[in-house]
Protein backbone atom coordinates (compact mmCIF):
# COMPACT_ATOMS: atom_id res chain seq x y z
CA UNK A 1 0.00 0.00 0.00
CA UNK A 2 1.52 3.70 -1.12
CA UNK A 3 2.22 5.66 1.71
CA UNK A 4 -0.73 8.28 3.14
CA UNK A 5 -0.29 11.92 3.50
CA UNK A 6 -2.20 12.58 6.84
CA UNK A 7 -3.40 16.45 5.43
CA UNK A 8 -4.63 15.19 2.01
CA UNK A 9 -8.05 14.82 2.20
CA UNK A 10 -11.09 14.12 4.50
CA UNK A 11 -10.27 11.29 6.00
CA UNK A 12 -6.58 12.48 6.82
CA UNK A 13 -8.22 15.79 8.01
CA UNK A 14 -10.52 13.75 10.46
CA UNK A 15 -7.37 11.70 11.60
CA UNK A 16 -5.08 14.64 12.53
CA UNK A 17 -8.24 15.93 14.58
CA UNK A 18 -8.64 13.49 16.14
CA UNK A 19 -4.41 13.52 16.89
CA UNK A 20 -4.09 16.94 18.09
CA UNK A 21 -6.93 15.96 20.74
CA UNK A 22 -3.90 13.86 22.10
CA UNK A 23 -0.86 16.29 21.84
CA UNK A 24 0.51 15.41 18.88
CA UNK A 25 2.15 18.54 16.66
CA UNK A 26 2.17 18.15 13.28
CA UNK A 27 4.94 21.21 14.05
CA UNK A 28 5.70 23.45 10.91
CA UNK A 29 9.29 24.07 11.68
CA UNK A 30 12.40 21.72 10.89
CA UNK A 31 12.58 18.32 12.01
CA UNK A 32 14.94 18.46 15.57
CA UNK A 33 15.98 14.83 14.99
CA UNK A 34 15.50 14.59 19.16
CA UNK A 35 15.55 10.51 19.16
CA UNK A 36 16.24 9.97 22.77
CA UNK A 37 13.19 12.46 23.72
CA UNK A 38 10.65 10.40 20.68
CA UNK A 39 11.90 6.74 21.99
CA UNK A 40 11.50 8.18 25.67
CA UNK A 41 7.58 8.99 24.47
CA UNK A 42 7.52 5.66 22.20
CA UNK A 43 8.02 3.84 25.52
CA UNK A 44 5.63 5.67 27.44
CA UNK A 45 3.16 4.06 25.66
CA UNK A 46 4.04 1.10 25.49
CA UNK A 47 3.71 1.02 28.91
CA UNK A 48 0.44 2.83 29.07
CA UNK A 49 -0.35 -0.04 26.10
CA UNK A 50 0.77 -3.07 28.95
CA UNK A 51 -0.74 -1.25 31.81
CA UNK A 52 -4.33 -1.38 29.16
CA UNK A 53 -3.82 -5.00 28.74
CA UNK A 54 -3.38 -5.67 32.04
CA UNK A 55 -6.52 -4.16 33.32
CA UNK A 56 -8.33 -5.79 30.53
CA UNK A 57 -7.12 -9.22 30.87
CA UNK A 58 -6.47 -11.54 33.33
CA UNK A 59 -4.64 -14.64 32.44
CA UNK A 60 -1.52 -15.92 32.83
CA UNK A 61 0.62 -17.59 30.20
CA UNK A 62 2.13 -20.81 31.00
CA UNK A 63 5.19 -22.88 29.65
CA UNK A 64 4.69 -27.23 30.32
CA UNK A 65 7.27 -27.02 32.80
CA UNK A 66 4.94 -24.25 34.47
CA UNK A 67 2.40 -26.99 34.16
CA UNK A 68 4.50 -29.38 35.75
CA UNK A 69 5.04 -27.32 38.67
CA UNK A 70 1.55 -26.82 39.61
CA UNK A 71 0.77 -30.66 39.23
CA UNK A 72 3.80 -31.26 41.83
CA UNK A 73 2.21 -28.49 44.32
CA UNK A 74 -1.19 -30.70 44.11
CA UNK A 75 0.62 -33.73 44.67
CA UNK A 76 2.40 -32.59 47.53
CA UNK A 77 -0.57 -31.49 48.97
CA UNK A 78 -2.48 -34.89 48.27
CA UNK A 79 0.75 -36.84 50.01
CA UNK A 80 0.31 -34.84 52.90
CA UNK A 81 -2.88 -35.23 53.69
CA UNK A 82 -3.82 -38.14 52.57
CA UNK A 83 -0.43 -40.09 53.56
CA UNK A 84 -0.08 -41.60 50.31
CA UNK A 85 3.20 -42.19 48.21
CA UNK A 86 3.84 -39.27 45.14
CA UNK A 87 2.71 -42.10 42.41
CA UNK A 88 -0.10 -43.00 44.42
CA UNK A 89 -1.41 -39.31 45.08
CA UNK A 90 -0.53 -38.73 41.30
CA UNK A 91 -3.05 -41.74 40.41
CA UNK A 92 -5.51 -40.55 42.48
CA UNK A 93 -5.55 -36.93 41.37
CA UNK A 94 -5.76 -38.05 37.62
CA UNK A 95 -8.41 -40.22 38.14
CA UNK A 96 -10.58 -37.53 39.80
CA UNK A 97 -9.31 -35.34 36.79
CA UNK A 98 -7.07 -33.31 38.83
CA UNK A 99 -10.54 -32.11 41.12
CA UNK A 100 -8.15 -32.12 44.37
CA UNK A 101 -10.83 -31.08 46.51
CA UNK A 102 -13.69 -33.64 45.42
CA UNK A 103 -10.80 -35.81 46.15
CA UNK A 104 -10.18 -34.88 49.31
CA UNK A 105 -13.76 -35.15 50.30
CA UNK A 106 -14.66 -38.47 48.64
CA UNK A 107 -11.52 -39.29 50.89
CA UNK A 108 -12.62 -38.59 54.33
CA UNK A 109 -16.00 -40.16 53.33
CA UNK A 110 -14.48 -43.44 52.33
CA UNK A 111 -11.05 -44.19 51.51
CA UNK A 112 -10.98 -47.82 50.94
CA UNK A 113 -14.24 -47.00 48.33
CA UNK A 114 -11.67 -44.33 46.87
CA UNK A 115 -8.31 -46.54 46.98
CA UNK A 116 -9.73 -48.89 44.74
CA UNK A 117 -11.84 -46.97 42.20
CA UNK A 118 -8.56 -45.08 41.60
CA UNK A 119 -6.56 -48.77 40.71
CA UNK A 120 -4.66 -48.83 44.34
CA UNK A 121 -5.06 -52.18 44.58
CA UNK A 122 -4.32 -54.02 48.06
CA UNK A 123 -1.72 -56.84 47.32
CA UNK A 124 -3.12 -59.94 46.52
CA UNK A 125 -2.87 -62.50 49.04
CA UNK A 126 -0.21 -65.49 48.24
CA UNK A 127 2.26 -63.64 45.91
CA UNK A 128 5.78 -63.46 46.66
CA UNK A 129 7.77 -60.90 46.10
CA UNK A 130 11.32 -61.41 44.20
CA UNK A 131 13.07 -60.71 47.39
CA UNK A 132 12.03 -63.34 48.79
CA UNK A 133 13.85 -65.34 46.20
CA UNK A 134 16.67 -63.85 45.59
CA UNK A 135 19.09 -66.98 44.97
CA UNK A 136 16.69 -68.94 42.90
CA UNK A 137 14.78 -67.92 39.28
CA UNK A 138 11.29 -66.17 38.48
CA UNK A 139 8.66 -67.74 36.67
CA UNK A 140 7.48 -65.42 34.57
CA UNK A 141 3.63 -66.60 33.92
CA UNK A 142 3.11 -64.48 30.72
CA UNK A 143 5.81 -65.52 28.59
CA UNK A 144 5.98 -68.89 30.80
CA UNK A 145 9.76 -68.53 31.27
CA UNK A 146 12.01 -68.32 33.95
CA UNK A 147 14.38 -64.81 34.85
CA UNK A 148 16.62 -63.96 37.30
CA UNK A 149 14.49 -62.08 40.00
CA UNK A 150 16.24 -58.70 39.63
CA UNK A 151 14.96 -59.00 35.51
CA UNK A 152 11.04 -58.62 36.77
CA UNK A 153 9.03 -55.71 38.14
CA UNK A 154 6.09 -55.80 40.42
CA UNK A 155 3.12 -53.26 41.37
CA UNK A 156 2.05 -52.81 44.30
CA UNK A 157 -0.72 -54.97 44.18
CA UNK A 158 1.81 -57.90 44.34
CA UNK A 159 1.97 -59.30 40.58
CA UNK A 160 5.03 -59.03 39.39
CA UNK A 161 6.47 -60.19 35.87
CA UNK A 162 10.02 -59.98 33.82
CA UNK A 163 10.63 -56.83 31.83
CA UNK A 164 10.38 -58.24 28.66
CA UNK A 165 6.94 -58.54 29.07
CA UNK A 166 6.02 -55.52 30.99
CA UNK A 167 7.54 -53.59 28.18
CA UNK A 168 5.79 -55.34 25.47
CA UNK A 169 2.28 -55.10 27.23
CA UNK A 170 2.96 -51.10 28.03
CA UNK A 171 3.60 -50.83 24.21
CA UNK A 172 0.31 -52.44 23.42
CA UNK A 173 -1.22 -50.71 25.83
CA UNK A 174 0.08 -47.46 24.16
CA UNK A 175 -1.70 -47.95 20.69
CA UNK A 176 -5.39 -47.05 22.99
CA UNK A 177 -4.14 -43.39 22.81
CA UNK A 178 -4.71 -41.30 25.67
CA UNK A 179 -6.65 -43.66 27.86
CA UNK A 180 -3.02 -45.85 28.13
CA UNK A 181 -1.92 -43.37 31.17
CA UNK A 182 -4.81 -45.28 33.02
CA UNK A 183 -3.15 -49.01 31.90
CA UNK A 184 -3.57 -51.71 34.31
CA UNK A 185 -1.78 -54.75 35.65
CA UNK A 186 -1.36 -57.02 32.88
CA UNK A 187 -2.72 -59.61 35.21
CA UNK A 188 -6.43 -60.67 34.69
CA UNK A 189 -9.21 -58.45 36.16
CA UNK A 190 -6.32 -56.81 38.47
CA UNK A 191 -7.48 -53.29 38.66
CA UNK A 192 -3.72 -52.21 39.79
CA UNK A 193 -2.51 -48.78 37.30
CA UNK A 194 0.50 -48.73 36.35
CA UNK A 195 2.57 -45.63 37.29
CA UNK A 196 3.85 -42.68 34.80
CA UNK A 197 7.32 -43.57 36.31
CA UNK A 198 6.90 -47.15 35.25
CA UNK A 199 5.31 -46.41 31.83
CA UNK A 200 7.90 -43.78 30.63
CA UNK A 201 10.88 -46.41 31.69
CA UNK A 202 9.67 -48.81 29.91
CA UNK A 203 8.44 -47.60 26.84
CA UNK A 204 10.42 -46.88 23.52
CA UNK A 205 11.94 -43.58 23.50
CA UNK A 206 9.93 -42.69 20.25
CA UNK A 207 6.65 -42.81 22.28
CA UNK A 208 7.86 -41.18 25.40
CA UNK A 209 7.32 -38.02 24.18
CA UNK A 210 3.31 -38.68 23.20
CA UNK A 211 3.04 -40.17 26.22
CA UNK A 212 4.45 -36.89 28.50
CA UNK A 213 1.74 -34.83 26.04
CA UNK A 214 -1.43 -37.00 27.10
CA UNK A 215 0.07 -36.66 30.96
CA UNK A 216 -0.14 -33.04 29.90
CA UNK A 217 -3.25 -33.20 27.83
CA UNK A 218 -5.45 -34.57 31.33
CA UNK A 219 -4.43 -31.54 33.31
CA UNK A 220 -5.39 -29.44 30.92
CA UNK A 221 -8.65 -31.24 30.36
CA UNK A 222 -9.04 -31.77 34.19
CA UNK A 223 -8.87 -27.54 34.32
CA UNK A 224 -10.90 -26.79 31.69
CA UNK A 225 -12.40 -24.07 32.62
CA UNK A 226 -9.88 -22.10 33.48
CA UNK A 227 -7.00 -23.85 31.12
CA UNK A 228 -6.41 -24.60 27.29
CA UNK A 229 -3.85 -25.02 25.17
CA UNK A 230 -3.37 -22.15 22.60
CA UNK A 231 -5.09 -23.64 19.18
CA UNK A 232 -2.05 -21.98 17.19
CA UNK A 233 -0.41 -25.65 15.89
CA UNK A 234 3.03 -23.99 15.94
CA UNK A 235 2.65 -22.95 19.90
CA UNK A 236 2.87 -24.98 23.02
CA UNK A 237 1.88 -22.91 25.35
CA UNK A 238 -1.44 -22.89 27.68
CA UNK A 239 -3.58 -20.34 28.95
CA UNK A 240 -4.74 -20.12 32.30
CA UNK A 241 -7.61 -17.60 32.53
CA UNK A 242 -8.46 -16.37 36.14
CA UNK A 243 -11.27 -14.49 35.00
CA UNK A 244 -14.58 -14.75 33.06
CA UNK A 245 -14.54 -17.24 30.38
CA UNK A 246 -15.51 -15.88 27.43
CA UNK A 247 -12.15 -13.67 27.53
CA UNK A 248 -10.43 -12.92 23.85
CA UNK A 249 -6.89 -14.10 24.78
CA UNK A 250 -3.63 -13.29 23.13
CA UNK A 251 -0.90 -15.85 23.08
CA UNK A 252 2.79 -14.91 23.68
CA UNK A 253 2.98 -16.06 20.26
CA UNK A 254 0.60 -13.37 18.79
CA UNK A 255 -2.06 -15.28 18.08
CA UNK A 256 -5.37 -14.14 19.59
CA UNK A 257 -8.33 -16.44 20.16
CA UNK A 258 -11.79 -16.94 22.42
CA UNK A 259 -11.42 -18.83 25.51
CA UNK A 260 -14.79 -20.21 25.60
CA UNK A 261 -14.80 -21.60 21.98
CA UNK A 262 -11.12 -21.82 21.18
CA UNK A 263 -11.48 -20.09 17.43
CA UNK A 264 -9.43 -17.49 16.23
CA UNK A 265 -10.60 -13.94 18.41
CA UNK A 266 -13.92 -12.52 16.87
CA UNK A 267 -14.97 -10.07 18.77
CA UNK A 268 -17.62 -8.05 18.83
CA UNK A 269 -19.72 -10.74 18.04
CA UNK A 270 -20.81 -13.58 20.38
CA UNK A 271 -19.41 -17.22 19.75
CA UNK A 272 -23.40 -18.25 19.04
CA UNK A 273 -23.57 -15.46 16.33
CA UNK A 274 -20.32 -16.44 14.70
CA UNK A 275 -21.40 -20.72 14.49
CA UNK A 276 -24.55 -19.05 12.81
CA UNK A 277 -22.39 -16.88 10.56
CA UNK A 278 -19.75 -19.94 9.93
CA UNK A 279 -22.77 -22.36 9.16
CA UNK A 280 -24.21 -19.95 6.37
CA UNK A 281 -20.69 -20.05 4.71
CA UNK A 282 -20.20 -23.42 5.31
CA UNK A 283 -23.19 -24.80 3.79
CA UNK A 284 -24.91 -24.88 0.75
CA UNK A 285 -27.68 -22.17 1.70
CA UNK A 286 -26.73 -19.55 -0.93
CA UNK A 287 -26.07 -21.55 -3.66
CA UNK A 288 -29.75 -22.72 -3.08
CA UNK A 289 -31.01 -18.75 -2.81
CA UNK A 290 -29.04 -18.17 -6.14
CA UNK A 291 -31.42 -20.99 -7.55
CA UNK A 292 -34.48 -19.54 -6.04
CA UNK A 293 -33.14 -16.17 -7.56
CA UNK A 294 -31.73 -17.03 -10.78
CA UNK A 295 -33.82 -20.50 -12.40
CA UNK A 296 -37.13 -21.83 -12.86
CA UNK A 297 -38.57 -24.74 -12.65
CA UNK A 298 -39.35 -26.60 -16.34
CA UNK A 299 -43.48 -26.97 -15.73
CA UNK A 300 -43.05 -30.71 -17.64
CA UNK A 301 -40.32 -32.41 -15.58
CA UNK A 302 -39.72 -29.89 -12.87
CA UNK A 303 -35.35 -29.54 -13.15
CA UNK A 304 -34.48 -26.51 -12.42
CA UNK A 305 -33.65 -24.46 -15.94
CA UNK A 306 -31.43 -20.91 -16.06
CA UNK A 307 -32.04 -18.21 -18.54
CA UNK A 308 -28.96 -17.30 -19.97
CA UNK A 309 -30.03 -15.14 -22.90
CA UNK A 310 -32.57 -12.40 -23.35
CA UNK A 311 -35.45 -14.57 -25.37
CA UNK A 312 -38.34 -15.57 -23.81
CA UNK A 313 -38.58 -19.09 -25.38
CA UNK A 314 -37.06 -21.69 -23.08
CA UNK A 315 -36.34 -25.63 -24.43
CA UNK A 316 -35.44 -27.78 -21.38
CA UNK A 317 -32.40 -29.66 -22.17
CA UNK A 318 -33.56 -32.77 -19.89
CA UNK A 319 -36.96 -32.98 -21.32
CA UNK A 320 -37.00 -31.14 -24.99
CA UNK A 321 -40.24 -29.08 -23.85
CA UNK A 322 -40.44 -26.63 -24.72
CA UNK A 323 -42.15 -23.18 -22.79
CA UNK A 324 -42.14 -19.52 -22.25
CA UNK A 325 -40.29 -18.26 -19.25
CA UNK A 326 -42.59 -15.31 -18.39
CA UNK A 327 -45.69 -17.47 -17.47
CA UNK A 328 -44.25 -20.94 -18.02
CA UNK A 329 -47.08 -21.84 -20.54
CA UNK A 330 -46.46 -23.89 -23.77
CA UNK A 331 -44.53 -22.08 -26.24
CA UNK A 332 -46.51 -23.28 -29.30
CA UNK A 333 -49.70 -21.22 -27.74
CA UNK A 334 -47.17 -18.03 -28.14
CA UNK A 335 -45.63 -15.77 -31.10
CA UNK A 336 -46.46 -12.42 -32.46
CA UNK A 337 -49.94 -12.49 -31.46
CA UNK A 338 -48.93 -13.05 -27.62
CA UNK A 339 -46.45 -9.89 -27.71
CA UNK A 340 -43.17 -12.00 -30.09
CA UNK A 341 -40.35 -13.95 -27.93
CA UNK A 342 -39.07 -10.75 -25.93
CA UNK A 343 -42.52 -10.00 -24.17
CA UNK A 344 -45.69 -12.56 -23.11
CA UNK A 345 -48.95 -10.58 -22.90
CA UNK A 346 -50.69 -13.45 -21.90
CA UNK A 347 -48.61 -13.16 -18.47
CA UNK A 348 -49.31 -9.44 -18.05
CA UNK A 349 -53.05 -10.04 -19.03
CA UNK A 350 -53.12 -12.89 -16.90
CA UNK A 351 -51.79 -10.60 -13.71
CA UNK A 352 -54.26 -8.01 -14.52
CA UNK A 353 -57.31 -10.25 -14.23
CA UNK A 354 -55.81 -11.42 -10.79
CA UNK A 355 -55.13 -14.86 -12.57
CA UNK A 356 -51.85 -15.35 -11.75
CA UNK A 357 -51.74 -15.89 -8.32
CA UNK A 358 -49.07 -18.62 -8.47
CA UNK A 359 -46.70 -17.11 -10.93
CA UNK A 360 -46.66 -13.78 -8.57
CA UNK A 361 -45.79 -15.84 -5.44
CA UNK A 362 -43.58 -17.23 -7.78
CA UNK A 363 -41.77 -14.39 -8.68
CA UNK A 364 -42.08 -12.76 -5.08
CA UNK A 365 -40.01 -16.10 -3.84
CA UNK A 366 -37.59 -15.38 -6.35
CA UNK A 367 -36.76 -11.69 -5.91
CA UNK A 368 -36.55 -12.31 -1.99
CA UNK A 369 -34.40 -14.96 -2.37
CA UNK A 370 -32.34 -12.55 -4.91
CA UNK A 371 -32.36 -9.63 -2.32
CA UNK A 372 -31.48 -12.02 0.51
CA UNK A 373 -28.32 -12.98 -1.57
CA UNK A 374 -27.63 -9.64 -2.96
CA UNK A 375 -27.15 -8.56 1.16
CA UNK A 376 -25.38 -11.79 1.98
CA UNK A 377 -22.74 -11.24 -0.98
CA UNK A 378 -21.95 -7.22 0.61
CA UNK A 379 -21.30 -8.76 4.21
CA UNK A 380 -19.68 -11.41 2.93
CA UNK A 381 -17.32 -9.89 0.50
CA UNK A 382 -16.52 -7.45 3.20
CA UNK A 383 -15.56 -10.16 5.58
CA UNK A 384 -13.57 -11.77 3.29
CA UNK A 385 -11.46 -8.83 2.03
CA UNK A 386 -10.83 -7.85 5.88
CA UNK A 387 -9.53 -11.17 6.42
CA UNK A 388 -6.96 -11.34 3.27
CA UNK A 389 -6.00 -8.07 4.64
CA UNK A 390 -5.40 -9.42 7.76
CA UNK A 391 -3.00 -12.18 6.18
CA UNK A 392 -1.58 -9.78 4.23
CA UNK A 393 -0.75 -7.80 7.33
CA UNK A 394 0.49 -10.56 9.30
CA UNK A 395 3.08 -11.04 6.22
CA UNK A 396 4.68 -7.46 6.86
CA UNK A 397 5.59 -8.79 10.51
CA UNK A 398 8.25 -10.48 8.86
CA UNK A 399 9.30 -7.03 7.11
CA UNK A 400 8.48 -4.96 10.40
CA UNK A 401 11.53 -6.82 12.45
CA UNK A 402 14.33 -5.97 9.34
CA UNK A 403 12.96 -2.52 9.25
CA UNK A 404 13.08 -2.34 12.75
CA UNK A 405 16.69 -3.48 13.04
CA UNK A 406 17.88 -1.22 10.51
CA UNK A 407 16.78 1.56 12.37
CA UNK A 408 18.77 0.42 15.08
CA UNK A 409 21.62 0.46 13.30
CA UNK A 410 21.46 4.60 12.12
CA UNK A 411 20.49 5.18 15.42
CA UNK A 412 22.42 3.32 17.79
CA UNK A 413 19.19 2.07 19.95
CA UNK A 414 17.93 -0.62 21.83
CA UNK A 415 14.65 -2.50 20.76
CA UNK A 416 11.80 -0.47 22.67
CA UNK A 417 12.96 2.36 20.85
CA UNK A 418 12.37 1.15 17.61
CA UNK A 419 9.18 -1.47 18.67
CA UNK A 420 6.42 1.41 17.32
CA UNK A 421 6.63 -0.20 13.84
CA UNK A 422 5.89 -3.91 15.20
CA UNK A 423 3.07 -2.18 17.50
CA UNK A 424 1.87 -0.60 14.16
CA UNK A 425 1.76 -3.42 12.26
CA UNK A 426 0.09 -5.05 15.17
CA UNK A 427 -2.63 -2.59 15.79
CA UNK A 428 -3.40 -3.21 11.72
CA UNK A 429 -3.95 -6.77 12.18
CA UNK A 430 -6.18 -5.96 15.65
CA UNK A 431 -8.09 -3.44 13.88
CA UNK A 432 -8.81 -5.44 10.96
CA UNK A 433 -9.87 -8.81 12.94
CA UNK A 434 -12.50 -6.63 14.52
CA UNK A 435 -13.50 -5.05 11.19
CA UNK A 436 -14.43 -8.04 9.66
CA UNK A 437 -16.29 -9.58 12.54
CA UNK A 438 -18.21 -6.23 12.73
CA UNK A 439 -19.68 -7.65 8.94
CA UNK A 440 -20.78 -11.06 10.93
CA UNK A 441 -22.55 -8.33 13.19
CA UNK A 442 -23.89 -6.15 10.59
CA UNK A 443 -25.68 -8.93 8.69
CA UNK A 444 -27.65 -9.99 11.55
CA UNK A 445 -28.33 -6.38 13.09
CA UNK A 446 -31.85 -5.51 13.15
CA UNK A 447 -33.10 -2.00 13.04
CA UNK A 448 -32.53 1.36 11.10
CA UNK A 449 -31.70 3.37 14.10
CA UNK A 450 -28.82 1.25 16.05
CA UNK A 451 -27.90 0.16 12.32
CA UNK A 452 -27.25 3.37 11.24
CA UNK A 453 -25.39 4.39 14.31
CA UNK A 454 -23.16 1.08 13.81
CA UNK A 455 -22.56 1.68 10.39
CA UNK A 456 -21.10 5.35 11.14
CA UNK A 457 -18.67 4.11 13.73
CA UNK A 458 -17.99 0.59 11.45
CA UNK A 459 -16.77 3.48 8.79
CA UNK A 460 -14.50 5.38 11.07
CA UNK A 461 -12.39 2.56 11.94
CA UNK A 462 -12.21 1.43 8.46
CA UNK A 463 -10.97 4.61 7.84
CA UNK A 464 -8.52 5.02 10.75
CA UNK A 465 -7.17 1.74 9.98
CA UNK A 466 -6.49 2.46 6.27
CA UNK A 467 -4.56 5.53 7.27
CA UNK A 468 -2.50 3.52 9.94
CA UNK A 469 -1.89 0.80 7.58
CA UNK A 470 -0.31 3.51 5.18
CA UNK A 471 1.70 5.04 7.93
CA UNK A 472 2.97 1.43 8.80
CA UNK A 473 4.43 1.03 5.13
CA UNK A 474 6.14 4.37 5.09
CA UNK A 475 10.11 4.48 3.82
CA UNK A 476 12.98 4.06 6.41
CA UNK A 477 13.49 7.35 5.56
CA UNK A 478 9.95 8.73 6.37
CA UNK A 479 10.67 7.03 10.01
CA UNK A 480 14.05 8.64 11.01
CA UNK A 481 12.22 11.95 10.76
CA UNK A 482 10.37 13.04 14.14
CA UNK A 483 7.24 14.03 12.95
CA UNK A 484 6.23 10.64 10.88
CA UNK A 485 7.31 8.58 14.44
CA UNK A 486 5.12 10.79 16.49
CA UNK A 487 2.36 10.05 13.99
CA UNK A 488 3.14 6.08 14.16
CA UNK A 489 2.94 6.27 17.57
CA UNK A 490 0.35 8.39 18.97
CA UNK A 491 -1.91 7.40 16.07
CA UNK A 492 -1.34 3.48 17.00
CA UNK A 493 -2.65 4.32 20.43
CA UNK A 494 -5.83 5.92 18.81
CA UNK A 495 -7.06 3.83 16.84
CA UNK A 496 -6.27 0.86 19.49
CA UNK A 497 -8.54 2.96 21.74
CA UNK A 498 -11.26 3.60 19.37
CA UNK A 499 -11.47 0.23 18.39
CA UNK A 500 -11.87 -0.64 21.94
CA UNK A 501 -15.11 1.84 22.21
CA UNK A 502 -16.58 0.36 19.35
CA UNK A 503 -16.00 -3.34 20.82
CA UNK A 504 -17.29 -2.38 24.17
CA UNK A 505 -20.04 -0.63 22.60
CA UNK A 506 -21.39 -3.07 20.28
CA UNK A 507 -20.79 -5.71 23.12
CA UNK A 508 -22.98 -4.01 25.88
CA UNK A 509 -25.66 -2.68 23.53
CA UNK A 510 -26.00 0.08 20.74
CA UNK A 511 -28.24 2.59 21.84
CA UNK A 512 -27.10 5.96 20.75
CA UNK A 513 -24.19 7.71 19.45
CA UNK A 514 -23.29 8.64 22.90
CA UNK A 515 -21.92 4.57 22.92
CA UNK A 516 -18.96 5.62 21.36
CA UNK A 517 -16.97 7.61 23.95
CA UNK A 518 -14.23 9.97 23.22
CA UNK A 519 -11.10 8.21 21.78
CA UNK A 520 -8.87 10.65 23.37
Amino acid sequence: MASIDMKMDDDSAEAAEVLSDTGWDDGEGEDTGDWPAFAESARDVVEESNSLRSRHYSYDILTEIDLLDRQAVLVGRIVEQLFVSEAEATTLLRHYRWNIQKLINDWLDDSEKVHKACGLADVAPGLQSAKTRRNSSFYCELCDENVLPNETIGLTCGHRYCSSCWGKWLFAEFDKGPQAVFTTCPSFKCPAVVPDGLQLRLLPSSKRPQFKQWLLDGFVQGNRNRMKWCPNPDCDKIIENKASADKEIECRCGYVFCFKCELEGHRPCSCELVEQWQTKNSTDSENVNWIIANTKRCPKCQVNIEKNQGCNHMTCRFCKFDFCWLCKGDWTKHGSATGGFYRCNKYEEAKSKGDASLMEKEEQKAEEARTALQKYMFYFTRFDNHQKSIQFARKTRQNAESRMQKLRDIQGTNYQDVQFVLNAVNAVVACRRVLMWTYCYGFYLEGTAEKDIFEQHQERLEKFTELLHGLSEKPIESLLENKTRSEIVNYTRVVLRYRDNVIKAIEQGLTSAQDFPDVT
